[in-house]
């Protein structure tokens, strides 16, 4: 948790100190006195927005370690990949929604929160829970996708793109939005790439999340049936 104490001129910053550490959970710590198999309980609470980024991020690492990673099944890949993306959607999501709020268009907060809990409600078919779910496991994954799982990723999918297009245009149509942040926060190219920001002002770094979006909802094309179970 990053806190910014600042001091500003009307919309300008002046000024800003910086203090972090406002989340600290320890659970590095935590994790060096629990079993490798223990460990994605803890990691995937480091980012409630984004768990299964870190439990794969976390399963890599132990897959290395145990030198077994060309031998977890190509499904279990392939279903990693699929609830990744479909969660970077929801993060995405979030960030439209609160950004919408913060700059006084409440309807973006609940348009893009309604449709993050159309991806919620995937999760919680797959793997039980909503957030927190401990679903991939250093090997693969805690169980197979449910019979159902296919046809609703498949609804969602067909869904999302309109849904998406929708929140697009409220916000590039709407007046107060753009005018918090059209040529706000400008940086210039050696800016940007010091310090690892994408885009050089607000407008363009706000279009990437529903763009970044896009690509995510042809993951349909991965093909995971039901009658081509494997090993997980």
């Amino acid at each position: 948790m990053l806190r910014l104490i600042l001091e500003i001129e009307g919309e300008t910053v002046t000024e800003a100190r910086c203090g972090i550490g406002y989340l600290h959970t320890g659970i590095e710590k935590n994790l060096e006195y629990r079993y490798w198999t223990q460990g994605v309980t803890f990691v995937t609470r480091m980012d409630y927005l984004s768990p299964f980024f870190n439990e794969t991020a976390y399963c890599l690492g132990v897959e290395k370690l145990l030198g077994i990673t060309d031998q977890i099944p190509e499904r279990a890949n392939v279903i990693r990949v699929m609830m990744m993306e479909l969660n970077r959607i929801s993060s995405h999501l979030v960030a439209l929604a609160t950004g919408g709020m913060e700059l006084g268009a409440m309807t973006a907060m609940f348009l893009g929160f309604r449709e993050r809990e159309l991806v919620l409600n995937l999760f919680e078919l797959i793997t039980g829970l909503r957030m927190n779910h401990g679903y991939i496991r250093p090997g693969g994954l805690a169980q197979d996708l449910p019979d159902n799982a296919v046809t609703e990723i498949r609804k969602f999918l067909d869904l999302m793109p309109r849904r998406l297009r929708d929140l697009e245009d409220l916000l590039n149509e709407n007046y107060i939005w753009k005018a918090r942040t059209q040529g706000i926060g400008y940086l210039d190219l050696t800016g940007c790439m010091a310090l690892g920001i994408t885009a050089q002002s607000c407008v363009p770094r706000v279009a990437l999340r529903p763009a970044a979006c896009r690509p995510v909802l042809r993951i349909r094309k991965l093909r995971i049936r039901r009658d081509h179970r494997g090993q997980l």
